[in-house]
């Protein structure tokens, strides 16, 4: 009889709880703001290993610049009254500009006397979307209205880096002719597994914002939210494609081998709006 009563109060509790518990889905856009812009110098420059006559020395590395750009977002919230348990996924993209290295070129015995500067093709740089997912606590006031608060942990899965250098020069302002391709170099930076250098990739994220209700079940969402990862570090991989003339092994593996590890905190600042369907 005893086990029996209990059994009736925690179904009434179940029960009550179910009724009280509401889902809320949200999606969002707007655009990723990082703490700093970030520089990259990477140092593309040429083995050291002199050729009889030929110089060349790099003058200008070739440097990334990484600024915000685009962001989109989906959340699940169930909330208990004004306690939420809230589930994210972000993407969030950078929008990567590229300053091109310059080379200087020097002759001198058994060849003339000469000196000018070698200008590679424009490169191409692409860099996957940070896309953490993040757990977190989330507290709202009530009404038509309404302000939240949100945090948690994050989690940032694999992301890479790729550039990509066409090898046709400019040399002493001229190109090669047309329908000649030197090939492409690519570069790829990605992280290094199990490396102890390289931080942890969970993080934290927290954010607030303000909830307009358009009926009974649809609102009108802002929100404001930072996130912050360790410093990550990412390995650079060379190869080359394609071209008449394939670079000596050797030579592509000198150019890995010199090229600095990418370091750097991936932490941003996003402001986002969307619409959140409750039931």
């Amino acid at each position: 009889m005893r086990h029996s009563a209990l059994l009736a109060l925690v179904l009434a509790l179940a029960g009550r709880s179910a009724q009280a518990a509401e889902l809320e889905l949200t999606g969002f856009v707007g655009l990723t703001l990082p703490f700093y812009e970030q520089t990259f110098p990477i140092d593309l420059r040429p083995p050291a290993q002199p050729i009889q006559g030929i110089q060349i020395l790099q003058v200008e590395p070739l440097r990334l610049n990484a600024k915000g750009s685009y962001t989109f977002a989906g959340a699940a919230t169930i909330y208990f009254g004004a306690l939420g348990i809230e589930g994210r996924y972000d993407s969030a993209d950078a929008d990567l500009t590229a300053d091109p290295p310059v080379y200087s070129i020097r002759l001198s015995s058994p060849f003339p006397s000469f000196t000018t500067n070698l200008q590679p093709a424009p490169t191409v740089v692409s860099l996957a979307a940070l896309t953490p997912l993040s757990l977190n606590l989330k507290i709202r006031t009530s009404g038509a209205v309404r302000f939240f608060v949100s945090g948690g942990i994050s989690y940032l899965p694999d992301f890479q880096l790729a550039v990509r250098q066409p090898l046709n020069l400019r040399f002493a302002g001229v190109g090669l002719p047309p329908g000649f391709d030197l090939g492409t170099l690519t570069a790829e930076a990605i992280s290094r597994p199990d490396d102890p250098e390289e931080g942890s990739r969970l993080g934290g994220n927290g954010g607030l914002g303000l909830q307009v209700g358009l009926g009974e079940h649809l609102a009108l969402v802002g929100d404001a939210r930072a996130f912050y990862f360790p410093k990550q570090v990412l390995e650079w991989r060379v190869t080359q494609t394609g071209g008449a003339v394939a670079l000596p092994p050797a030579l592509v593996q000198s150019i890995e081998q010199q090229l600095e590890p990418v370091r750097f905190n991936p932490a941003y600042f996003h402001l986002q709006g969307g619409l959140a369907l409750s039931f």
